[in-house]
């Protein structure tokens, strides 16, 4: 898929958010977020004027499993996320002590300002 291909489906048309879809590639996942540090001047991923923070907007399937990120992630998170891209996803517990956030962080700390989760379901 081409740059001008993933922003226009993948990004909202000022290209300063995302928008919500579902894909089955980490690759994939990393040029969408690539794209949006690269051209978006917000600091989160989603509108938060228009919809929730906690509103999932990317939803990632792998095999059986699924993950979502949350349009409150923050670019700071989304970069160390990409800078550590190489990395394994670990399975870690979120602020209220469910083990269901992820981070590809190598000491198994959560990336400040993304919010990744696997699904439960």
């Amino acid at each position: 898929m081409t740059q001008q291909e993933i922003v226009r489906r993948y990004l909202s048309d000022d290209q300063r958010y995302i928008r919500r879809f579902t894909i089955e590639s980490k690759d994939l996942l990393y040029q969408i977020l690539k794209w949006w540090i690269r051209l978006s001047n917000s600091e989160t991923i989603g509108n938060l004027d228009s919809i929730n923070g906690n509103t999932p907007l990317i939803k990632l399937i792998q095999g059986n499993n699924s993950y979502y990120i949350n349009a409150d992630s923050k670019k700071t998170g989304v970069t160390a996320f990409l800078t550590n891209k190489d990395n394994p996803w670990h399975l870690i517990v979120n602020e209220r002590g469910v083990r269901n956030r992820i981070t590809n962080n190598f000491s198994k700390q959560p990336l400040t300002g993304l919010y990744i989760y696997k699904d439960a379901r």
